[in-house]
């Protein structure tokens, strides 16, 4: 996990925190990231109810902040990395 001053890499002018989080798990198909922040989507059977990533991926909309996911299965080097932006301001 890191936490830095950063810009958004869309808009170098807006200034804000970034925090990224990173595993070295067994990483994600790329069926599944294009799929990970629709409602109702689980990689989780019945246990999970395919609304967390899209409840974040709302709140990230409404803060207009940016989530970068990057995940790769490949062997000896998989994981998954989340990059969230938090604007300094917000945008008028």
């Amino acid at each position: 996990m890191r936490v830095s001053a950063s810009f958004d890499w869309r808009n170098r002018e807006r200034s804000g925190i970034r925090t990224t989080i990173a595993d070295s798990g067994t990483g994600m198909d790329t069926s599944t990231l294009r799929k990970m922040f629709e409602p109702f989507f689980t990689t989780k059977g019945e246990t999970g109810t395919g609304l967390g990533m899209w409840v974040s991926a709302q709140l990230v909309e409404r803060l207009q902040a940016d989530l970068q996911v990057l995940s790769t299965m490949r062997p000896g080097r998989s994981g998954t990395a989340f990059s969230l932006f938090l604007p300094l301001e917000l945008s008028k």
